[in-house]
């Protein structure tokens, strides 16, 4: 990611969309996140998107070209794929990148958007952690140089404030479990929930 770039972050109000939001504008990208509703649409601004669309309310497509010029995101950081997976490739540069992290939809993952994927040339990538920490289970080697770029970057982002932990909200005790479990899954969520022992 570069500076000039435009990011598109799904599932913005996540603990990873929170982070992605922070990292992208730590770099001096433009960032576009999504949430379903406008509900979540202040708490994105605050963390520091420049535009939010909400999936279930606007035109998707519409709204980055909009954003962009006509061009479409240079990059694409999506937890959820499944049904949204087509328009998010729509709404991608020619030659951009879709990186799937997560499948949030995944009831929906039956069909891939080949056609779009290949009309707009977008290189699509599904990322996982192990691909730079390694996984001697999975017999992946460490990239020991995008490891220590990366710690070295988070480091210093969490040392200066650039990227912060967004905490939502604690429970005190673990007899909270189920209180928090249930929160959780009410999508009401903007960061981390933790549970205080």
């Amino acid at each position: 990611m570069q500076p000039y770039q435009t990011v598109l972050i799904t599932a913005g109000t996540s603990t990873t969309g929170l982070a992605a939001i922070a990292i992208a504008k730590k770099v001096g990208a433009k960032i576009i996140a999504t949430t379903r509703t406008n509900k979540k649409r202040d708490i994105l601004l605050k963390a520091g998107a420049d535009d939010v669309i909400a999936t279930e309310e606007e035109d998707l497509i519409a709204r980055v070209m909009e954003f962009t010029g006509g061009q479409g995101a240079d990059v694409v950081y999506d937890a959820v794929a499944g049904a949204l997976s087509e328009k998010l490739v729509q709404a991608t540069r020619i030659r951009g990148h879709w990186i799937v992290y997560g499948l949030l939809d995944a009831e929906n993952l039956e069909t891939f958007p080949w056609l779009p994927l290949v009309i707009r040339s977008v290189q699509f990538h599904g990322y996982k952690v192990f691909d730079f920490t390694g996984n001697r289970h999975l017999g992946l080697v460490r990239d020991e140089e995008a490891f220590a770029r990366a710690k070295k970057f988070m480091g210093q982002g969490l040392a200066d404030g650039s990227l912060p932990i967004t905490i939502d909200r604690e429970f005190q005790g673990l007899e909270k479990l189920p209180e928090a479990m249930q929160y959780m899954s009410s999508n009401l969520t903007s960061g981390k929930i933790v549970i205080t022992i």
